[in-house]
This record gives structure tokens, sequence and C-alpha cells, in this order.
């Protein structure tokens, strides 16, 4: 298990350390912040002594070093359009990114697994078709499109709940609803594929033999071993909800780290968007890990080495 741990640790750094080198060259390449934040009737000296300022008028490799170094130290470098550091930007947008993307998660699983189940236990019968068809609905709308169309019916028209922020738990519902749609769907697939491979096993049979009920068949025997894929579903798209989150917190004006990073890669704010990066990657790395290790509370035989 240590040796296990170790391997992974060491594959997590270099996969931080490669996406930030990615990030930071390619968010380079959409042009010059100095520019953008000074006045149009600024001089070239007044560009250019700016843009000394803020260090861009070095070489690439020695701004990167620098980058990478401060990092190491827990620094993540100063935001140019907030003018603050921007960990404490990533802080005070953090919480609202992992309530969003909890929330989703949960509303995900309480959907999509029972739906999966469903499906799986009555095949070829209207529930299954009927699953199958919001299976592929959900996954064929574009989440930014479904959440217009979700502001417009409940927020506009009907007026339930609000257009944009996050005031009160009403400000929750067509932000969740938006970002889950797509993985209810997949997980709902996959739970139905795991579900009908396991239900045709021996001992789903000897329990039934045995007189068990189907909820005891399900829950106990059939779910439970076929919740390691499912598992794996589940950890990846909390980790993509994280992440992800840019285009949802855009539409519903949420106040997360996905927001924060569109403003940011809108000013051209390179170290913002760079900080914004390694942190969510490193959480996606994080989420992974405790996956893999879960693993061992749900098959005892998983052994890792």
């Amino acid at each position: 298990m240590q040796r296990y741990l170790l391997r992974r640790l060491g594959q997590a750094v270099f996969v931080v350390f490669g996406l930030s080198l990615i990030v930071f060259f390619m968010v380079r390449l959409t042009g010059d912040p100095a520019r953008l934040m000074m006045s149009r009737e600024a001089t070239a000296e007044q560009v250019a002594a700016f843009r000394q300022r803020l260090g861009f008028d070095r070489p690439l490799l020695v701004q990167y070093l620098d980058f990478a170094g401060s990092a190491l130290r827990g620094d993540l470098g100063t935001s140019i359009y907030y003018r603050q550091p921007a960990i404490k930007l990533i802080k005070e947008r953090l919480r609202p990114t992992i309530e969003l993307a909890s929330l989703g998660l949960i509303f995900t699983i309480i959907t999509g697994i029972p739906l999966g189940i469903i499906a799986a236990y009555k095949p070829g019968t209207f529930w299954d078709g009927i699953t199958q068809s919001l299976s592929l609905i959900s996954q064929s709308v574009p989440i930014y499109w479904a959440g217009l169309v979700l502001i417009l019916i409940f927020a506009v028209r009907l007026q339930l709940v609000p257009t944009f922020g996050r005031d009160d738990w009403r400000s929750y519902i067509l932000p969740v609803f938006a970002i889950s749609l797509q993985w209810i769907g997949r997980l709902a697939r996959l739970t139905r594929t795991a579900m009908l491979e396991v239900l045709q096993q021996d001992y789903i049979l000897a329990a039934q033999a045995k007189g068990a009920g189907p909820l005891t068949v399900l829950s106990r025997h059939a779910l439970r071993n076929a919740a390691v894929p499912l598992l794996t579903y589940v950890g990846l798209s909390f980790g993509y909800m994280l992440g992800g989150s840019v285009i949802i917190e855009s539409v519903f004006a949420w106040p997360g780290i996905g927001f924060l990073v569109f403003q940011a890669i809108s000013v051209r704010d390179f170290p913002l968007v760079q900080a914004v990066t390694v942190v969510i990657s490193i959480m996606f790395l994080a989420i992974n890990l405790l996956v893999d290790l879960s693993y061992i509370l749900l098959n005892p035989r998983i052994r890792y080495s």
C-alpha cells in the first residue's frame, strides 16, 4: 500500500507540473495583458513600463521557473486584475464551487442510480425505455443551453427562482439541476449495464432461490458488487463538476472558481488562471486517489502493491 501511495503521489506531481506548464504557455498565446489593461491613450513607453513592472518582459522560461518556485512555497502569484494574492481569491470562491458540485453529485446519485436499477431489473419494459430515453436526452443537451432554458422558464416566465447569484436556497435549484443533467443520464446507463451483468451471476440466482426479496437482492447483493465501476464514475464526475463548472457558473453568475477563472481569462489575468488550474488539478487528483483507495472497502479482495 505504501509503495502504491508513493507511486501515485509521484505521478500526481508529474501531472500537475505538466498541466501547469501547458497552461502557462497557452494562456500567453491569447495576447498581451498590458495592452488590455492600459488605456488606449497610453503611449508605447507607458505600456512597456507596465509590462516590465508585471515581469512579462522577461523570457517565458524564466517566468515559468519563478512561478513554479513560488508555487512550491505556497505562493501562486498575485492577480493582475484584482491586485490580490491569487490563493486568497481562490479560497474565497472555493466554498460556493464545492457546494454546487457536492449538491450536483448528490442529486446525480439519488436520481441516476435508481433509474439505472429500475431499468436493469425490468429490461425491455416501458420503464427501461423511459430510462434510456431520458439518459440519451440528458447527455445530448448542451449544459449552457439547458441553463439558459431553465432560466427562461423558471426564473423569467414563472418567476419561481432567482435568475442569478447565491442568495438563498432557491438560488441552488437551477444551477444544481443544470450541472448534474448530463451526469444523471450517464450514471443511469452505467448503472443499468453494471446491474444487468451482476443480476445474471449465480449468487444472485442462489439468493433468489433462498427466498430473498427483490429489494434485498438488488441492494445487498447486486448493487454492492456493481459499485466499483459506479464509484469510479461518481469520483470522476465530482472532479469534472469542480473543474468544469466554468460554463454553469458563468450562466448563473455563481460566485465560484469557475466564474472567477472565466473573468480571469476575459481580462488575460495569467497568474490567476495558472493558480486556479493548479488548485483544481490537485483537487481532481486527490479525488481520484480517494476513489482508488475506497475500492478496498467495497471489495476486500482488491490489494495494491
